[in-house]
């Protein structure tokens, strides 16, 4: 009898663990949202912390800690919809941004380097920045 009890429970245990939920296409685009807006937030914190650095008004320490915590939340945002399984209607767009996640978060990830090693950013990767702010924010919209 103990062992059909722990049949049972096997059974019952394998079967729960199993199920995967998958959101309806409004809340996975409500994910989406968020994800894309709180990168595109880190990133325009990015901007103003080095455009403030090079005019001398923020130290180098306080720009590494901002910079840092904002890479953190970079990550935060790209790993929550990695981790969401899409509509199959939204499958495409998925995959489309979460690279357009994963360059933010590379971008981001070059600034904290080159300010940590009190090198210059280029204006040319300011301006990859700029343009995936925009990216982002278009992404947010399209999906609203």
């Amino acid at each position: 009898m103990r062992i059909f009890w722990l049949l049972i429970a096997l059974v019952v245990g394998t079967t729960a663990c199993g199920v995967v939920s998958q959101p309806d296409q409004s809340a996975w685009r409500d994910s989406a949202v968020h994800s894309l807006e709180d990168a595109s937030a880190a990133l325009a914190t990015t901007r103003v912390v080095v455009t403030e650095q090079r005019r001398g008004n923020l130290p180098v320490r306080y720009a590494v800690t901002l910079l840092s915590g904002k890479e953190e939340g970079l990550a935060k945002a790209e790993s929550s919809l990695a981790t969401l399984q899409p509509p199959d209607a939204d499958r495409q767009r998925s995959s489309d941004l979460l690279t357009l996640l994963g360059e933010a978060v590379d971008a981001q990830r070059e600034v904290r380097v080159l300010v940590v090693d009190r090198d210059p950013v280029p204006e040319t990767l300011l301006r990859e920045i700029d343009t995936l702010i925009t990216e982002l924010d278009r992404a947010a919209g399209e999906l609203e």
